[in-house]
């Protein structure tokens, strides 16, 4: 127990309280660095897996222009047209690690393409199974 004086705790017990409050201070400046450089590897590998995944889904969009352009296929204003990657010209990698489509629709007389792949655990927003066959 603490032994108390007229004017509070003792000294030896403030300054033992002191010696671990700095030393808990030291210790925590030692591992500040490598615990921010553990987390910014983390955040980096995971935007970088996202960044391929972005790019891929931009190949495959780019694909579903040339198939569409090559093949004269006809969307109606009301349609969409869905393509399955497997129908597209890609590179091995995609086909390879994913799954998907692309969703082909008029708006006035614009053609937009909506690109949805199923790569590993990345799921693009909107990607619905039962048009990717």
């Amino acid at each position: 127990m603490f032994k108390l004086n007229n004017k509070g705790l003792a000294g030896s017990t403030f300054i033992s309280g002191i010696v671990i409050l700095i030393m808990a201070l030291v210790i925590i400046a030692i591992l500040s660095p490598h615990i921010k450089s553990i987390n910014s590897n983390y955040l980096s590998g995971s935007i970088h897996d996202i960044s391929v995944y972005k790019s891929y889904e931009s190949e495959v969009s780019s694909a579903a222009r040339r198939f569409i352009d090559n093949n004269n296929y006809y969307v109606n204003d009301d349609g969409e047209v869905i393509l399955n990657i497997n129908q597209l010209a890609i590179s091995s990698d995609i086909m390879t690690e994913c799954s998907g489509y692309v969703k082909v629709s008029m708006v006035k007389v614009s053609k937009i393409y909506q690109t949805y792949l199923k790569c590993g655990s990345y799921v693009s927003d909107g990607y619905d199974s039962k048009f990717d066959r």
